[in-house]
C-alpha cells in the first residue's frame, strides 16, 4: 500500500478504549438495576381479586399484608404451611392464600390435615394473578405494602430460614 504523500491512514472500526469500558459500566448497571427489581419483587401493583364471598380483600387489609400462591398437589406448599402458621402468628398482618386449580374438597381436606393459615382464600379467577406476577411455579409468596406495591417475591418454599432471614425483615422495614 502506497502513502500518498501528507495522508495518514484512517483506521475504521477502532474507537478509543474508554468508549468500550464506557458502554460495559452502564450495561452492568442496568443489569443490576433490573436484578434488584426482581429480587425486591418489582415494584408491581398487587391488586387483589374478591374472595370467596365477594368482598374486596383491598377494602379488608388496610395496610401491608402477604399473599401466598399455592396448590395442594404441590411438594413445597407442603414444606412451607408450618412457617405460614409461623407467619401469620409472628407478623400480626393478613396472610391470604390464592390456591391454583384445586377443587373445594381437595383443599377441604388439605386445611382438615395441616391447618388453615389463611385470614382469607381468594379467587385467582382469570387467572389474573398467575398471568399478571408471572406464576410459574408453586409455591410463590408476595409481601405486599400499605400502598399496594409488592416489596418482596419469595419463590420456592417458605422455610424458618427465609423467614427470619428474608420475610420478617421486609416486614420490619415497612413498619408492619
Amino acid at each position: 500500500m502506497t502513502r500518498a504523500a501528507g495522508r495518514v491512514p484512517v483506521r475504521w472500526g477502532r474507537r478509543p478504549a474508554y468508549i468500550g469500558a464506557a458502554i460495559a459500566c452502564v450495561l452492568a448497571l442496568t443489569l443490576s438495576l433490573a436484578i434488584a427489581r426482581i429480587h425486591r419483587g418489582g415494584g408491581d401493583r398487587f391488586d387483589l381479586p374478591p374472595d370467596s364471598k365477594g368482598a374486596q380483600v383491598v377494602e379488608l387489609a388496610d395496610g401491608a399484608f402477604v399473599v401466598n400462591v399455592w396448590a395442594t398437589w404441590c411438594t413445597g406448599c407442603r414444606v412451607e404451611v408450618g412457617a405460614l402458621h409461623a407467619l401469620s402468628r409472628q407478623a400480626g398482618l393478613p396472610v391470604y392464600g390464592v390456591n391454583v386449580g384445586d377443587l373445594p374438597e381437595d383443599i377441604d381436606r388439605w386445611f382438615a390435615r395441616f391447618g388453615d393459615p389463611y385470614r382469607a382464600h381468594l379467587d385467582d379467577a382469570g387467572p389474573t394473578i398467575l398471568d399478571r406476577h408471572r406464576v410459574q411455579a408453586l409455591p410463590v409468596t408476595f409481601v405486599v405494602g400499605r400502598d399496594r406495591e409488592i416489596r418482596l417475591r419469595v419463590d420456592g418454599a417458605l422455610t424458618s430460614d427465609v423467614l427470619q432471614r428474608r420475610v420478617l425483615p421486609a416486614l420490619r422495614s415497612l413498619g408492619s
